[in-house]
C-alpha cells in the first residue's frame, strides 16, 4: 500500500488542513487554535481547555467552602438546650425572651418579670409565689444553658 496517503484533517475553526487533533474532544485543530499542544501533534483546545479550567476551580472551591463549614463548625460550641422547668413549660416562654437571647437579655428580662410577681409587692396575690419561683427556675435554666 505505497500508494496511500495519510488523510488530511481540516482544522474546526479555519478549515486549514492539520494533523493536531483536540485529546480531549478529538476534533482537528491547526496550532493556532491549540491552547495547549505537543509535539506529537496532540494538544487541547480553547473550549476543552476552559471547561477543564472551570471544572477544577468549582472542584477548589466546592473545597475551600467545605474546609470554612469544618472550621466555622470547630470554631462555635453548639448551644445547650435549656433544661424545661418544672412546670414543663419552655423557660424563654416565661421569661418572654428568644431561645437563644444572650444572657444580658435574659437577665434584663428575668429582673422585669420578678419586680412584677415578687411576692412582696403582691402581698394579695396567693400564687405570686409560685409564680416568683417559675420565674426564677427558669431564669437559671437559661443562664445554664448560655453557658454565664
Amino acid at each position: 500500500m505505497m500508494g496511500e496517503t495519510v488523510p488530511t484533517l481540516a482544522c474546526g475553526i479555519c478549515q486549514i488542513s492539520t494533523d493536531h487533533i483536540c485529546f480531549a474532544c478529538r476534533r482537528p485543530f491547526c496550532r493556532p487554535h491549540l491552547d495547549f499542544y505537543r509535539d506529537d501533534g496532540l494538544g487541547v483546545c480553547g473550549q476543552c481547555m476552559r471547561f477543564m479550567v472551570s471544572s477544577a476551580q468549582r472542584v477548589l472551591r466546592g473545597a475551600a467552602v467545605a474546609a470554612q463549614k469544618r472550621v466555622a463548625a470547630a470554631a462555635t460550641p453548639p448551644i445547650a438546650a435549656p433544661r424545661r422547668t418544672a412546670n414543663g413549660k419552655p423557660p424563654w416562654e416565661i421569661l418572654g425572651v428568644d431561645a437563644k437571647a444572650e444572657p444580658e437579655e435574659i437577665k434584663r428580662a428575668f429582673r422585669r418579670r420578678a419586680l412584677e410577681t415578687h411576692p412582696d409587692r403582691n402581698p394579695t396575690d396567693p400564687q405570686a409565689g409560685a409564680k416568683f419561683k417559675e420565674i426564677n427556675d427558669a431564669y437559671q435554666a437559661m443562664i445554664e444553658a448560655a453557658g454565664a
